[in-house]
């Protein structure tokens, strides 16, 4: 099984520095300008790769960037909420649960699957995968960034799920600065 992780685009609440869920109306914002460049980029980068299913977050800014990256591989895109950005009212255990579910749903199978999804979740979804316990997924979380369209491999091996690639962005040709964790000052 390969799973390829994405986050979406930069969306418009990114680009004015507004973390997404902190008001009604910033819960689910569309791509900016710029977010459709990455995502055009990241298409590019992508459109040579094999999916047997592509996975996205219900919100615009993941459904816009799955609906570009898709335009090289014309498969049905499958909407799942449950890959949804956290919102306010989420706690750490909520965006944990919703993560299992998915994958409990998704492991079953021994395919190449993309999903495009959201920070918290890509970082949730790659602890749950890859650590061994509770401590070990909490820092892994804490210390790991997820750039506004990176991509994040995560492969099977011997029973095992291993991380083969982290948060590259070597599609991008703009500047990261490598200390700003969301790319936003929130």
């Amino acid at each position: 099984m390969k799973i390829i992780l994405v986050r979406h685009g930069q969306s418009e609440a990114n680009a004015a520095g507004i973390r997404q869920g902190s008001e009604d109306n910033w819960t689910d914002t569309q791509l900016s300008e710029k977010g459709i460049n990455q995502v055009k980029k990241l298409a590019e980068r992508l459109k040579d790769e094999k999916f047997d299913k592509i996975y996205s977050s219900n919100l615009k800014r993941a459904i816009q960037t799955a609906e570009e990256i898709n335009k090289y591989h014309d498969k049905k895109i499958i909407i799942d909420k449950r890959l949804a950005d956290a919102l306010n009212k989420e706690t750490s255990k909520d965006i944990i649960k919703k993560c299992k579910s998915f994958l409990k749903s998704i492991l079953k199978e021994d395919k190449t699957i993309l999903i495009i999804a959201h920070g918290s979740i890509n970082l949730t979804i790659m602890a749950l995968l890859t650590t061994k316990n509770k401590e070990e997924g909490g820092k892994f979380v804490k210390e790991t960034s997820q750039h506004n369209t990176a991509v994040n491999i995560i492969e099977k091996e011997n029973g095992e799920f291993k991380l083969k690639l982290i948060n590259d962005i070597s599609h991008r040709d703009d500047k990261v600065d490598i200390n700003s964790k969301w790319e936003t000052r929130w």
